[in-house]
């Protein structure tokens, strides 16, 4: 796969839509033209509004993750039904979030794209070093494509800060689940954040897209910018499984 030649197909293919959903429909297209293969991607739900892709939950994801099989949003409702048709391939995630990220620059205000929806940075419980490298290549391209900053945004169960940096210095702005601190983000009832443990040069901060309805976070600065900002974003407990999530922080 030819990374410029496909972001140049990509972008030409979108010069006369108008709207994402048709946009989106198109460059899935182009994709099964040129015979490439994709994990699968979307617009985002009501509350991200944001294209994104998902991978498989399971094989991709570290074997410490404390929501797998107790609560995971990805392993039930619409997330499943999507997660659960990804192929286990760095190319297909690649391509992926080469269209995502388009289609979320030219369709909701020059945004980053919603990078693993579902799934991590794993294979078979290890980093998966061959889709980071091609990650970190295919965001170099699209920044100078696109003229953006920050790509990609997404979050990892996987504990590994010189990854996290890395993808960074590209980029892809990956924000690590289940700890407490800056560029961090956790599940934890908003009402409760007040048993939390004290911030200590961070601020706690709850997700808006959850707290109000016109903030989404196709319009929603506040992961992106978590660790520039010394911010650690709280998600209510969310998704069809959160009645059997396993709270970290009580």
């Amino acid at each position: 796969m030819n990374i410029n030649n496909l972001i140049e197909k990509l972008l030409a293919r979108l010069a006369r839509i108008r709207t994402l959903k048709y946009a989106t429909n198109a460059l899935r297209k182009v994709l099964q033209a040129e015979g490439i293969e994709y994990v699968p991607f979307g617009v985002g739900n009501k509350k991200t509004k944001l294209p994104g892709f998902y991978r498989k939950v399971g094989n991709t994801c570290p074997p410490d993750c404390p929501y797998l099989g107790k609560g995971c949003y990805s392993e039930g409702g619409p997330a499943c039904l999507q997660q659960v048709r990804a192929v286990d391939d760095p190319d297909a995630t690649v391509a992926s979030f080469i269209v995502c990220t388009i289609l979320a620059n030219k369709y909701c205000g020059d945004w980053p794209s919603r990078m693993f929806v579902s799934g991590d940075v794993c294979r078979f419980g290890k980093v998966d070093r061959e889709l980071v490298n091609k990650l970190k290549v295919a965001a170099v391209a699209l920044r100078k494509h696109l003229g953006m900053d920050v790509v990609g945004y997404g979050y990892t169960h996987t504990h590994d800060p010189a990854l996290l940096a890395e993808l960074e210095e590209v980029g892809i702005v990956i924000l690590q689940s289940d700890e407490i601190g800056a560029g961090c983000a956790i599940v934890h009832p908003h009402g409760d954040i007040g048993s939390l443990p004290k911030a200590d040069g961070f601020r706690y901060i709850k997700c808006p897209s959850q707290t109000t309805d016109h903030v989404k976070c196709a319009n929603c600065p506040i992961c992106k910018d978590a660790r520039r900002k010394g911010s650690c974003v709280v998600f209510d407990p969310h998704g069809p499984g959160k009645k059997n999530l396993e709270l970290q922080y009580t």
